[in-house]
């Protein structure tokens, strides 16, 4: 369907909504395209495994509950992106988003990807400014588990982690630390494999200092000795090396360290390891053909297996975690948890907030599967609070009418119509002066009922 002006015009079949390819989110960074829309959809494909998790318990159980609430909350994750744009320069940040925080979510899991990568490039710098450290990259290993051992089995890794930080031979020559848990998982076999990626902060007379220098056979004696191992792990350990001269220092020191940063950094768990599907590509061999051979009955039973174990292995574990002069770096810095922290601004980047900005809210629509522009108008600063005026009312769309109290100048912005998920109104937005910056609010999903509607277009 085409206007007049040859604009294509896109109708969502759930709401009966019209846009245009104009109103499409194109976000980018240093020339890349941000896959908004390809996290949204694997995070839609996860609220379905959850659905399909709650249903399968009776109604009413605390088990049907929790898997709905949980569906609840990966569904509203990242449905509206309101952006702030810099007039002048046409600079546009990431301003506002309600992210889940649900462990599993691949909307989240990508976001904290983002900022570990941030926080250990930053804490790494500051340590830079006043220490001469060399670093080493150690992942620690052991055999794969099956399902049901996978809490227990994390259980001792953790266990062991904090023995081999205690033993004397670590003390004696690591000055600081970044952990962080990977869990994958092997199709064909049927297990799961998890394993830490570890960042350790050394002096550089370490690998000439027989005293100290541990060789790779003596860090496996190590971990299988905390672990409690019959048998050898597997553990890797190499000097982090940056590219070029080590010695040049025209670049900051993340920087010339950043592909080791970038492996510590990487998802605890991958969309591949939760969700079975055809079409995609996997580490082990021969395993697309073996999904192929499998009817969608067999996916979907496999793939709802494996997210409720790992909804439950994963569930209240400190997945990242900084030691020894790392984390009085961290500290020093006042950044938050890298896991439950902040998820919008996940490179401490913002545009000035003494500037007037244009803000543009996006919304991801369902029958589309895409994020379409539906409100555009001007922040307010403090020099400046009575001026600011919607730019273009008539392209302001909402999924549920304004309530009179948002209507209201007078009244709480907590309305009932905010609280279904819409924003408040112009006027009860300018109302409230006082202010730095007049925004989109966006609470805490409420729980939801026992039969969840807006997943209908989900299945379609």
């Amino acid at each position: 369907m085409q206007d007049g002006k040859n604009k294509k015009r896109l109708l969502d079949p759930c709401t009966n909504e019209v846009f245009t390819d104009d109103d499409r989110l194109v976000d980018s960074k240093n020339g890349k395209k941000i896959n908004w829309r390809g996290h949204k959809m694997n995070a839609d494909k996860l609220t379905q495994v959850y659905t399909r998790l709650g249903n399968s318990y009776e109604g009413g159980s605390m088990e049907y509950e929790y898997y709905h609430r949980r569906a609840f909350r990966v569904s509203q994750c990242g449905a509206t992106l309101v952006y702030k744009c810099c007039p002048t320069s046409g600079d546009m940040r990431l301003h506002q988003v309600h992210f889940c925080k649900v462990r599993l979510c691949p909307m989240c899991s990508w976001r904290r990807s983002l900022k570990v990568f941030g926080q250990v490039s930053r804490v790494m710098n500051y340590i830079a400014d006043t220490e001469d450290y060399s670093y080493i990259f150690l992942t620690l290993t052991a055999k794969n588990v099956k399902g049901e051992e996978l809490s227990q089995e994390l259980d001792k890794y953790f266990a062991a982690f904090k023995k081999l930080t205690e033993r004397k031979e670590y003390k004696a020559l690591a000055h600081g630390h970044f952990r962080c848990l990977e869990v994958t998982r092997n199709w064909i076999t049927d297990e799961y494999h998890p394993h830490f990626h570890v960042i350790i902060a050394v002096n550089k007379s370490y690998f000439t200092d027989s005293r100290k220098y541990l060789s790779n056979e003596k860090w496996t004696s190590l971990w299988k000795d905390c672990m409690g191992l019959d048998y050898t792990p597997v553990v890797d350990v190499r000097k982090i090396k940056p590219p070029g001269d080590a010695d040049d220092a025209s670049e900051p020191f993340s920087i010339r360290y950043a592909k080791a940063v970038a492996e510590v950094a990487k998802y605890t768990v991958k969309v591949d390891d939760i969700i079975l599907e055809t079409g995609k590509k996997y580490r082990e061999k021969d395993v697309e053909d073996v999904i192929r051979s499998l009817g969608e009955e067999k996916r979907e039973r496999l793939t709802d297996e494996t997210v409720k174990v790992l909804d439950s292995a994963l569930k209240n574990r400190r997945l990242v975690a900084f030691g020894g002069e790392l984390k009085k770096a961290h500290k020093a810095l006042t950044l938050d948890d890298a896991v439950d922290g902040d998820l919008v601004n996940t490179d401490n980047n913002e545009v000035r907030s003494d500037l007037q900005a244009i803000l543009i809210k996006y919304r991801w629509v369902i029958g589309l599967s895409d994020y379409f522009r539906v409100k555009e108008y001007e922040s307010v600063t403090q020099e400046q609070p009575k001026q600011s005026q919607p730019l273009s009312t008539s392209t302001e769309r909402h999924s549920c009418p304004p309530s009179p109290e948002t209507a209201n100048p007078n009244s709480s912005l907590s309305t009932s119509t905010e609280r279904r998920g819409c924003p408040p109104s112009s006027k009860a937005a300018s109302s409230n002066s006082s202010a730095k910056m007049v925004s989109l609010k966006y609470p805490r999903p409420i729980r939801p009922s026992v039969k969840m509607p807006f997943l209908l277009c989900l299945r379609n």
